[in-house]
């Protein structure tokens, strides 16, 4: 699991997408508190998330290790 998630990319990526924070999560299969968690670093997002929203945003392999492994 990765926790080292750098939320104010994620964020952009999803306003430049147009998911809201109800959609994310429903990418995802989580409820909307458990995104923001994620969101916010409190809790991890695992390989399976990451690649749910990485399809979901069409990002690269450089955005993906950006957002989720810096």
């Amino acid at each position: 699991m990765v926790n080292n998630v750098n939320g104010i990319e994620l964020n952009y990526e999803l306003c430049k997408a147009g998911i809201n924070v109800d959609k994310a999560a429903a990418i995802i299969g989580k409820s909307r508190n458990s995104f923001y968690k994620k969101l916010g670093g409190e809790t991890p997002f695992n390989a399976s998330e990451i690649k749910a929203l990485a399809q979901a945003l069409s990002l690269s392999p450089e955005r993906i290790s950006v957002i989720f492994l810096s």
